[in-house]
């Protein structure tokens, strides 16, 4: 396994920092992000990428430039501490750089060398108490020149990414999968009926050894990779932050480290390492996720494609451009699956339908007063066949992350 790198971070914030999306067009600014500085230019990059597909090409024109995401939860993490790590490549130095910046102040991170390659920035703010805003910004500055940004993270705590693999020499890599079934058995006849089968959970093993020419060089390597396991931090709900583990860059487990025993041997200069891995969400699941947006005008169809091998959950969000509006339905027409709401949606506003956590809002306030038939919509694998009844004129926004076994 030499050539594989497994990596941890904590939760990233980040939805669409992978630039895998863009909705309003290669020529404008990815999906969620926003492009400032005059006479700047962005494109979607298909040569010069680091992780996936794209990345993000940004073109200073005579004033710096910045492409930046403000993180709507903002308010969750006022007085945390937050880092903001991207990779970007550059071929002049001292230009292109990370920010953070919470309407208080800011915190930038050191320049690009200018290497003409990519390379992990950060940058690490304490959130000012009266916070404004979480913005993580991509900056270039002081002269005209373009550089490249992918696979930003953006995490709680003082590191965004632990690379494992350049702690330990990890030789064994195992994924266990539990199945729940409901069975029962038929008088009189041989063998059970099982209506019902499902994957249940993920647990992934994992051993290798944290090697040092002396026992000291070894205890400081063990003492990062306990830390990169073990930093145990509170979501603004009080439940511990889950972490996030890759075995490839553009795919991630949401995990918590069930186990890691070491065993000290060589007069401790080597500690060989068991680690096990509980995946409570037992899908591995893309990095960036992913937007289909459909105008409306009375009844629609439209096409969402699900590239994963699994079902996904998506986020659904109908905004209403007409006047007042007092019943719509959604239908995912291959999956057989019917959403309908009689609520009042005003003009202007915004039916949401979150199907993984079960959850309607109308213009911010939850309603399931109003809703009937099925919340919990999913999108199966391939091409999911949608019809929306009742808006005259509006869009729909369909989110999701692509997910595998």
């Amino acid at each position: 396994m030499a050539n594989i790198i497994i990596k941890i971070s904590n939760q990233n914030l980040l939805e669409w920092s992978h630039f895998a999306d863009w909705v309003n067009g290669t020529s404008v600014a990815p999906t969620e992000h926003t492009l400032s500085g005059a006479s700047a230019s962005i494109s979607r990059e298909t040569s010069i990428v680091k992780i996936g597909t794209y990345s993000a090409s940004v073109t200073r024109v005579g004033a710096d430039a910045s492409l930046y995401h403000d993180l709507s939860s903002f308010a969750d993490y006022q007085g945390r501490k937050i880092t903001f790590g991207c990779w970007v490549y550059a071929t002049v130095a001292s230009r292109a750089r990370l920010s953070i910046s919470d309407g208080v102040g800011s915190t930038n991170g050191s320049y690009h060398t200018g290497g003409s390659s990519w390379e992990f920035l950060e940058v690490t703010r304490n959130i000012d108490i009266a916070a404004t805003r979480l913005r993580s910004e991509m900056q270039i500055n002081t002269g005209n020149t373009t550089s490249y940004f992918d696979g930003g993270v953006l995490c709680q705590g003082d590191a965004s990414v632990t690379i494992l693999t350049d702690i330990a020499d990890i030789g064994e890599w195992k994924t266990s999968n539990k199945y729940r079934s409901q069975s029962y058995d038929v008088p009189r006849r041989e063998g059970s009926r099982i209506p019902n089968m499902r994957l249940e959970e993920k647990s992934v093993s994992s051993k290798g050894m944290v090697i040092g020419a002396t026992p000291t060089a070894k205890r400081t390597s063990f003492d990062a990779l306990m830390r990169a396991l073990n930093s145990y931090i509170k979501k603004p709900n009080g439940d511990i932050e889950n972490k996030n583990l890759y075995f490839y860059d553009d795919r991630y487990y949401k995990c918590h480290v069930n186990s890691a025993d070491p065993n000290e041997i060589a007069a401790s200069r080597i500690s060989e390492v068991s680690m096990k891995f509980d995946i409570f969400d037992p899908f591995m699941i893309e990095v960036n996720k992913t937007r289909v947006n459909q105008a409306l005008s009375g009844t629609t169809t439209f096409t969402v494609a699900n590239g994963g091998t699994a079902i996904t959950r998506p986020k659904i969000a109908v905004t209403n451009s007409s006047s007042n509006i007092t019943s719509v339905v959604i239908e995912n027409l291959t999956t057989g699956q019917k959403f309908s709401y009689t609520g009042t949606i005003i003009t202007g506003t915004d039916l949401v339908l979150c199907s993984d956590e079960l959850t309607v809002e109308n213009n911010g306030t939850s309603d399931l007063t109003n809703v009937t038939n099925e919340i919990g919509i999913f999108l199966t694998p391939g091409d999911n066949e949608f019809k929306i009844t009742g808006v005259v004129s509006g869009d729909i926004d369909v989110d999701f992350f692509q997910r595998w076994y």
